[in-house]
């Protein structure tokens, strides 16, 4: 398979578990569409609001000495914000589950039905363990993937609006300065990040072939202990096992010595913006302390969304690269299929007809295992194939059970031919 083919098979996988994944959130519309404004509401009151109110103490402050009697009224709603916060993210934690335990159950599902409908050599040409650890990763992604969008992405949407409006009450070079420093961090990164996204596959392709090799030995241990074949699997699963960390290694050292190489100087330089315009705008007036506070906080906390940023992003792709390890299997077509219009079997003395019969395993290969066979069993006849070890005796049979199909030819059970059936 060229680059530009893999490159292209991989982005349909990609927007298969993506488009998945979005199909649970769709079907749980009643649970999604609070999940868009809670957290985000939760995140103004726990993170944003109580400095908003220590600023404001702050301020007074510089006018007169505090008693207790004009401070408990701020204590109180200071708890008051902050307990009405915890209690809208844990509202958000409860929907999640539903949502997340009602999703991972359908995916769960929808795979096995999936890989049911692939035909015999799909399977004998695929490693289980690499098939069941990509069917399982592929419900259980949706977890993280979810909780990424949940409590990382989403909840930093409405705080944005919240913290510009506050600091645009102080100057709007505040929320331009923030603004601006954010959008040059994404557009610097994005493509080191596109980069990255090779590796990541790269890596997780690794990853199958070593769960899936390991599956394989245990679930053939008899056959490897028969043979005294410890030795050679196990420098096989050396071989796998270096591949998947050199691959591993390669993605975790792009990350630190690419990404964040760039994110961090940009992190610690935007908060150095906000806070030579917060004193700008203080102008050394002792009057502008709980501004400067405010600024500085706000400036803080949000600017570490921007190294979050990458981490988030990490988080996802990780998950939907292992999700759509899965989903590319599903862009191969089953080389089996069900005619659209099937005929209803009838049976009546089931009689079996080979006329004319030819197969080969390979479509591309110009060698048959057979040719040309023609066999009748007649009802309640009993036939004895003989022949040496891979002549097609087995074969014979799985292509009268439609495990697969005749290069040429045709197979009939009463005149019927089995094509027109489906393969149940």
């Amino acid at each position: 398979m060229s680059k530009s083919s893999s490159k292209q098979r991989d982005n349909q996988a990609w927007r298969h578990a993506v488009a998945d994944y979005y199909q649970q959130f769709k079907i749980e519309w009643r649970l999604s569409l609070p999940l868009l404004f809670i957290p985000g509401i939760g995140s103004v009151l726990v993170f944003y609001t109580p400095p908003l109110i220590i600023a404001h103490v702050l301020q007074l402050l510089t006018h007169e000495t505090l008693s207790s009697h004009i401070l408990i009224p701020y204590i109180c709603l200071l708890a008051a914000v902050w307990i009405t916060g915890e209690i809208l993210w844990r509202i958000s934690f409860h929907l999640l589950i539903l949502i997340q335990v009602r999703s991972m159950e359908r995916l769960y599902n929808n795979a096995l039905q999936a890989m049911f409908e692939k035909d015999l050599s799909f399977f004998h040409n695929n490693f289980a363990g690499s098939l069941t650890k990509r069917t399982s990763d592929y419900a259980l992604r949706f977890e993280l993937v979810s909780d990424t969008l949940n409590f990382q992405v989403i909840p930093q949407i409405v705080p944005l609006f919240f913290v510009s409006y506050i600091l645009w009450q102080f100057s709007p070079f505040l929320v331009l300065g923030l603004l601006g420093m954010i959008t040059i961090t994404i557009f610097c990164i994005l493509p080191l990040i596109r980069k990255r996204q090779k590796l990541v596959n790269s890596r997780e392709e690794a990853r199958n072939v070593v769960s899936g090799h390991v599956a394989d030995i245990y679930v053939n241990i008899d056959a490897v202990k028969t043979f005294a074949h410890e030795s050679y699997e196990q420098v096989t699963h050396q071989k796998y096992v270096h591949d998947m960390v050199r691959k591993t290694r390669r993605s975790w050292d792009y990350q630190n010595q690419r990404i964040y190489l760039v994110i961090s100087p940009l992190y610690v330089l935007t908060n150095v913006v906000g806070i030579i315009i917060a004193l700008s705008i203080g102008g050394g007036n002792s009057a502008k302390i709980g501004e400067i506070f405010i600024t500085f906080s706000y400036f803080a906390s949000f600017t570490r969304v921007m190294f979050d940023f990458n981490q988030i992003y990490r988080q996802i792709e990780g998950a939907m690269t292992e999700a759509s390890q899965f989903t590319a299997l599903l862009l191969e077509r089953p080389k089996l299929l069900d005619p659209q219009q099937p005929e209803s079997l009838r049976i009546a003395n089931a009689e079996i007809t080979f006329r004319d019969v030819s197969f080969r395993y390979n479509e591309n290969s110009s060698e048959d295992l057979f040719e040309h066979i023609s066999i009748t069993i007649k009802s309640g006849e009993k036939v004895g194939l003989v022949g040496h070890s891979g002549g097609g005796k087995t074969t014979i049979t799985k292509l009268l059970l439609r495990l697969m199909d005749v290069s040429s030819g045709e197979i009939l059970i009463d005149g019927q031919n089995i094509a027109n059936l489906t393969q149940a």
